[in-house]
């Protein structure tokens, strides 16, 4: 059909025309929509890998350390550096939530970034992006190595850390405590900037030891920073009775858990 013939139509048969080739057009969008979406569907499915046997609840332990370096077919666990975690744990200290993601050097030009996730039922590794860059220095100059940093989350179920936080901050059943470590720079945390905002600072041993951070005090070892946010349930009077209601998360804490082997 000519622009010619097209004008000389009557106008409800344009509307018509038109209306039919606006339905073809959003078809063939909705397909395409489709088709990219399935590929992106396959492409997170085939770059998933289910740890078998773990869960939230024992993550992290060594078992567990070294089930991701085989899935990741990393022998040296130098090679891989962490970017950043969120670990949540409930009143009694046992661990329901693990959120992480690093970069495994497979070479110096080769970075693969990858995501780590656990639940109260399953943990899988996901293989996000691959950069065909050397990374390998800058990253080092901020990021601490997985080798270390992974072992120094498992102090966060310390008794001593769990026996401070209940006394001092008590959340009741079905509240939790949520260690995030979103520093950036990991290796050399600004955890002071934190403290001076009223945060309090403790200092996690490798023997599960706690101290309150005092002035003037120098870590004495690398160590895995975070921020304790504490969403606590509080009972709340009303017209019609007491009920108990999550309370918003609110920043508490600056941890400092100090890095070493299992």
């Amino acid at each position: 059909m000519t622009f010619a013939d097209f004008k000389r139509m009557k106008p409800k048969y344009k509307l018509r025309l038109l209306a039919v080739i606006l339905v073809a057009l959003a078809l063939f969008i909705g397909i395409l929509y489709a088709i990219s979406f399935g590929f992106s569907a396959l492409r997170t499915q085939l770059s998933t890998t289910k740890i078998d046997g773990v869960t939230a609840g024992n993550v992290l332990t060594k078992p567990a350390m070294n089930e991701i370096l085989t899935i990741m077919k990393q022998e040296d666990s130098a090679n891989i550096l962490v970017l950043d975690s969120a670990v949540t744990m409930n009143e009694t200290g046992g661990v329901t939530g693990v959120g992480m993601n690093f970069v495994n050097f497979k070479d110096k030009g080769t970075a693969e970034y990858w995501q780590l996730y656990a639940d109260g039922k399953k943990a899988w590794l996901r293989k996000n992006e691959t950069k065909y860059e050397n990374l390998s220095n800058a990253l080092r100059m901020r990021k601490v190595e997985f080798k270390s940093y992974y072992p120094a989350l498992s102090r966060i179920i310390s008794p001593n850390l769990l026996s401070y936080l209940s006394e001092k901050a008590p959340v009741g059943a079905s509240g939790s405590y949520t260690f995030t470590d979103n520093f950036g720079d990991n290796l050399n945390p600004d955890y002071t900037a934190k403290i001076d905002s009223g945060l309090v600072g403790l200092w996690v041993s490798k023997i599960g030891s706690v101290n309150e951070i005092q002035d003037n005090f120098i870590p004495p070892a690398d160590c895995a920073p975070t921020i304790v946010s504490v969403s606590a349930v509080k009972t709340e009077k009303g017209l019609f009775g007491s009920r108990r209601v999550l309370q918003d998360p609110e920043d508490k804490y600056v941890v400092l858990l100090e890095v070493g082997p299992f």
